[in-house]
């Protein structure tokens, strides 16, 4: 808003631009609908009309955008199914973690197990000494 000016006079002024804006957007729509033939699909022309070159030209313009953005579905498409497998994996692999370390927690506490059971084993002092081989 102006400093200087009446704001019934501003109000008035957006007002005015967008009905002119609305109009012209209108007069656009209006334009193509009585002249479908200018943006009808070439299936839809007539045959004995030649083809815009600036057409042709646009439509394979297009058409290439098409086969790049198709080729980078395709790509898109191949990481998503990669990333699944991926994240496939890291589960087998977090399950095969925690079992193993659940099995590595009872194999130690059986190991606690026996070296109180048997101290003398834990410590390296066996009672038991082997035998000395006898000459034959």
């Amino acid at each position: 808003m102006d400093p200087g000016k009446d704001p019934s006079q501003t109000a008035s002024a957006v007002s005015e631009a967008n009905t002119i804006c609305s109009t012209t957007w209108n007069t656009c729509a209006t334009d193509e609908l009585a002249h479908p033939a200018n943006y009808a699909e070439p299936s839809e022309r007539s045959a004995s009309a030649d083809p815009d070159p600036k057409e042709l030209v646009l439509g394979d313009q297009i058409q290439e955008m098409l086969d790049t953005i198709n080729e980078h579905m395709d790509e898109v498409t191949s990481i998503h199914n990669m990333s699944c497998q991926a994240a496939q994996l890291l589960a087998k692999t977090n399950e095969s973690n925690s079992a193993l370390e659940a099995r590595t927690r009872t194999l130690r506490t059986q190991l606690i197990a026996i070296r109180e059971k048997y101290p003398t084993i834990a410590k390296g002092k066996s009672s038991i000494h082997p035998r000395d081989p006898q000459p034959e």
